[in-house]
């Protein structure tokens, strides 16, 4: 039976539904992320195993998450490692860690939209002059950096 790293979202937003996949895991960060008394007892219902990736896996798609500009979160890149450490589906509406899975051969899964279609590639933009920028400023207007696909 397929193993499924899961997001916060299935919590939060699996709102009277049945889950329908079985053998969850999740990072430790999820259970802070859950709110609403209704998600606190949606997680505390099911059998979800807590895991923590290993640094070196966690390494791997930080680095990974900085070469494509990917906004995800500490937890996102955490929940992607798991995933990738055990080999499994990941699942999550999320599309930027859908991108990030996608890019290294993760397997995904949506849970209440349908995912993204095809991959991309982040870059960072000025966003007064439109100029491609690396750090935290543009180099050229001093304009602050948004992210934009290639």
């Amino acid at each position: 039976m397929d193993i499924h790293v899961v997001d916060s979202n299935i919590f939060i937003h699996g709102k009277g539904m049945k889950l329908p996949f079985e053998n969850m895991l999740t990072v430790p960060e999820v259970t802070g992320e859950l709110e609403s008394e209704e998600a606190i007892n949606r997680f505390e219902s099911e059998d979800v195993g807590i895991e923590e990736p290993s640094d070196k896996v966690l390494k791997e798609v930080r680095k990974k998450a900085l070469e494509l500009n990917s906004d995800v979160s500490d937890t996102d890149l955490k929940l992607v490692s798991l995933a990738k450490e055990k080999k499994c589906f990941l699942v999550t509406d999320d599309y930027h860690m859908q991108n990030l899975a996608d890019k290294m051969d993760i397997r995904w899964k949506g849970f209440l939209k349908k995912g993204i279609e095809e991959s991309y590639e982040w870059k960072k933009v000025c966003s007064d002059c439109g100029r491609d920028v690396e750090g935290a400023k543009c180099p050229v207007c001093g304009g602050k950096p948004k992210i934009s696909s290639n």
